[in-house]
């Protein structure tokens, strides 16, 4: 059984599932588990083997070209690690669950500008795009801002003051 959070198709045509400890593909009509071990965390560990790794909620899922599958997981928790935008690296052998942004500590702003992704705070990270020059676009809820993390791994709020509620019905997004 999956308790679906999210859905994506990767590269390769097959379906992707998030569900509430792990990440799933369907194998010709097989759950086949890609990330996650059923047990939610009381904290996240870094560069773990995906297999091994404890994941809460881990929803938008976002699949690359080489099979990267890159997500978020909702939690609000304040004592999790998990504030953090997460990839699984491709091979079916030596896939690992590593961070991309995030430091884990839950903020009370974004945090991090110009410098490295992995080192930025987040709010509470909860939804994630990936751009065609390879730019992962995060959605910071409660910070009121969407972050760009850039190819070369700097981090960047894209569109947002930091402020609730809409600046002008037109003009720029900050």
């Amino acid at each position: 059984n999956v308790d679906p959070r999210d859905v994506a198709i990767g590269p390769d045509g097959k379906v992707y599932i998030a569900g509430c400890c792990g990440i799933y593909r369907l194998d010709d009509g097989d759950l086949v588990p890609v990330a996650g071990d059923s047990n939610p965390p009381d904290t996240y560990v870094d560069n773990q083997p995906a297999l091994l790794a404890h994941l809460t909620n881990p929803k938008q899922l976002e699949i690359a070209p080489d099979g990267s599958i890159y997500f978020v997981m909702e939690s609000e928790s304040y004592t999790c690690n998990c504030q953090r935008v997460f990839r699984v690296t491709p091979g079916p052998d030596s896939s690992r669950v590593v961070s991309v942004a995030g430091n884990g500590v839950r903020n009370g702003s974004s945090t991090g500008d110009g410098g490295p992704a992995t080192a930025a705070g987040f709010r509470v990270p909860v939804s994630l795009a990936l751009g065609p020059d390879g730019s992962i676009y995060v959605g910071d809820r409660e910070a009121y801002v969407i972050r760009r993390i850039a190819p070369n791994g700097t981090i960047s709020t894209f569109a947002g003051t930091g402020t609730s509620g809409n600046s002008s019905e037109t003009g720029k997004a900050d």
